[in-house]
């Protein structure tokens, strides 16, 4: 249904298939827009809009409530173990995982693209709603945006634990907060057959 939703759309019924990267992920997709970066807000506008009207018809288990996250950042294409074109990048992983952090029917954005979008039109800015920052893998946090509006989103984010901000003394302080801005290694291959 969801897949059919999606296909009915506007946005996706449009785009350039020579520049939008589409990746089933099992029971849901990543689909990338390398022309526009307000093309996957008004995908997940219409989207929400379709299974709201879907789900007028559904009882119970039968609704579908989907979970959205978008960020913006380089994506590359990589070959995978079968020699198949992947996707792979910052872009990708982070939206995944502003994504996690989204409840049911939520569309959540990083401010990095946020912040992109509230300069192009005046609208968006009754839309995006700042939400805090939050947690996420390897001890980084991301600022996110709510998005919500008449008949797409959810106005009620999930309580997820806010990042508490430190100073960097106190940071320093701790061995489990301390961080490397960069990382350098340097390898030797000191015999060439065994490596």
């Amino acid at each position: 249904v969801v897949t059919e939703l999606i296909l009915r759309t506007g946005t996706f019924s449009k785009r350039d298939p020579t520049s939008t990267v589409v990746l089933p992920t099992g029971d849901g997709y990543a689909i990338g827009f390398s022309d526009s970066s307000e093309k996957p807000i008004h995908l997940a506008m219409e989207l929400h809009k379709a299974i709201n009207r879907y789900n007028e018809s559904q009882r119970g288990n039968e609704k579908l409530l989907i979970r959205v996250g978008i960020d913006t950042g380089p994506v590359y294409v990589i070959k995978d173990i079968n020699n198949i074109d992947n996707v792979w990048g910052p872009g990708i992983i982070l939206t995944r995982r502003v994504m996690d952090l989204a409840g049911d029917m939520n569309i959540f954005a990083s401010a990095r693209i946020a912040e992109d979008i509230l300069k192009l039109s005046a609208e968006y800015k009754k839309m995006l709603h700042p939400i805090g920052s939050y947690h996420i893998k390897h001890g980084e946090e991301l600022q996110l945006f709510n998005i919500y509006g008449e008949g797409y989103g959810n106005k009620i984010a999930p309580r997820l634990k806010k990042v508490k901000t430190v100073t960097l003394d106190q940071s320093m302080r701790s061995i489990h907060n301390f961080k490397f801005e960069t990382i350098e290694i340097a390898l030797d291959v000191t015999d060439v057959k065994t490596m």
